[in-house]
C-alpha cells in the first residue's frame, strides 16, 4: 500500500490590499496552509499576520536573502508586489552578501517571536549552502 497524505499549500503576496479576497477562495476551496512571497519588513508582516488573523490556517513566512543592491534593483523593477525597506536598502548599498545574510537572520530572529507564525520559507536563490547559516538563528531559542 503506497499511500501519502499531502497538504495543500497556497501562495499569498502579503503586501496586496486584494490579497486578502483571493486567500479566502483559495481556503474555501480546500487550502492546509499559506505560505508567503519573501518578506523583507516586520511592519507588513504584522499587516498581513492582522489582516488574515480569522484564518485558522498555517502561516508559513518566505524570507529571500539578499546577494547585492542589484538585486534589490532587480525586484524593485520585476517583482512590484514586494517591498524592501529604506533601511534595508541603505544598509545593502555598496555591501554583499554577507550583509543580506545578517539582516536576514536578523528578521528570522524577528519571527521567531511571533506565536502567530506557523514557519519559515527561505528562497535561497540557487544559492542553498546559505540555508545552514540562516536557520542557525534558531539555536538561540
Amino acid at each position: 500500500d503506497y499511500r501519502t497524505d499531502f497538504l495543500t499549500g497556497v501562495a499569498a503576496s502579503p503586501e496586496s490590499k486584494k490579497e486578502l479576497a483571493k486567500l479566502e477562495e483559495k481556503i474555501s476551496a480546500g487550502a492546509d496552509f499559506i505560505q508567503t512571497q519573501p518578506i523583507f519588513s516586520m511592519k507588513v508582516l504584522e499587516e498581513f499576520l492582522d489582516m488574515t488573523e480569522h484564518i485558522s490556517i498555517p502561516k508559513i513566512i518566505g524570507i529571500m536573502p539578499l546577494k547585492n543592491r542589484k538585486m534589490i534593483d532587480y525586484i524593485e523593477k520585476n517583482l512590484g508586489h514586494i517591498s524592501i525597506p529604506e533601511n534595508i536598502k541603505n544598509r545593502m548599498e555598496g555591501a554583499g552578501l554577507e550583509e543580506g545574510l545578517k539582516i536576514a537572520k536578523e528578521f528570522v530572529k524577528d519571527i521567531l517571536t511571533i506565536k502567530k507564525v506557523a514557519g519559515i520559507h527561505i528562497f535561497p536563490m540557487n544559492r542553498l549552502s546559505i540555508v545552514p547559516e540562516i536557520i542557525s538563528v534558531k539555536d538561540d531559542y
